[in-house]
């Protein structure tokens, strides 16, 4: 019987995304540059400086088109 047989999820599309991701090793805050408006930006948890730095990430899509 298979009733709960279960179905292999679909492979997500990643890319390599430019990160904001936070220089102090025990905090693990970051963000995609994307959606920071600042070139030199603080970790908003820790206030400290952020690095920029590469890192495989799913694809987002706008689900908002442009209007």
């Amino acid at each position: 019987m298979f009733f709960n047989r279960k179905k292999e999820p679909d492979p997500v599309e990643e890319i390599e995304t430019e990160i904001w991701k936070c220089a102090v090793d025990t905090c693990s805050g970051w963000a995609r540059k994307e959606f920071f408006f600042s070139d030199d930006p603080l970790c908003p948890f820790c206030e400290e400086q952020m690095v920029s730095e590469l890192r495989m990430l799913p694809v987002l899509f706008d689900r908002m088109p442009n209007q």
